[in-house]
């Protein structure tokens, strides 16, 4: 079973060249990972060839650049959508540039998938200790006493993704807001979403994080999701 992994990054050229080299340790041949860079287009010019090194060949990197033309970015949640649409296998698994992913985490999504599951979330790690999430329950997403658990790391299958429309216009909680139809398209199903009881990505400071930048705003919104379910 292929996957494609969809990044989208702006303004994290180091980092992405460090997932780059965490990332093609796991991947088979066959595999595809999508990069959308939202602006930076200088940027991107210079790690290219650094990221197809560190990418060794073993899957297809596929680099959609965005904003090239002009200054202003079309935004991390079009960046995400041009990527999954680009997006060849027909599993997805979604990662940001700068939550590293962790050794074997790619297996866990894979098997996760083959086991026939088609929403996988895990373990997201960093600098604070963080408590393990319990395993998936029935409408686990929803009920979640602290707002989105799939953060980091987030995969589904593409007929999921296009039976929700693909990623929502509303930002910054874009990524909850289509775990929670996600969840509702399946009806809140063990059977079909898990909690992959393992860390998957590791977290470092990000000052410049939409969660850090927009955290009262995305507090809002999520309430605001909550009562729309």
């Amino acid at each position: 079973m292929n996957l494609s992994i969809v990044t989208a990054t702006r303004g994290r050229p180091h980092e992405l060249l460090t997932q780059a080299e965490l990332l093609g340790k796991q991947l088979w041949r066959g595999d595809q990972w999508v990069v959308v860079v939202d602006n930076q287009a200088d940027e991107t010019r210079v790690v290219r060839s650094q990221i197809q090194a560190a990418a060794w060949g073993a899957a297809r990197l596929e680099l959609v650049v965005l904003g090239t033309k002009t200054k202003a970015s079309p935004g991390p949640n079009t960046a995400k959508r041009i990527g999954c649409a680009a997006a060849a296998a027909q599993h997805i698994v979604e990662l940001d540039d700068h939550d590293f992913i962790l050794p074997d985490a790619i297996s866990r999504v894979r098997q996760a998938f083959a086991d026939g599951f088609e929403f996988v979330y895990g373990w997201c790690v960093g600098p604070r200790k963080v408590e393990p999430m319990r395993p998936y329950e029935a409408w686990g997403i929803r009920n979640h006493p602290k707002g989105n658990p799939c953060i980091g790391l987030r995969a589904y299958s593409k007929q999921l993704y296009m039976a929700v429309d693909g990623w929502p216009e509303e930002f910054p909680s874009g990524d909850y807001i289509m775990a929670l139809r996600m969840e509702s398209w399946i009806g809140g199903d063990p059977k079909k979403i898990t909690c992959i009881q393992a860390p998957l990505v590791s977290r470092g400071e990000t000052p410049d994080s939409i969660q850090v930048q927009y955290a009262d705003l995305r507090r809002r919104k999520l309430l605001k999701s909550h009562e729309r379910t």
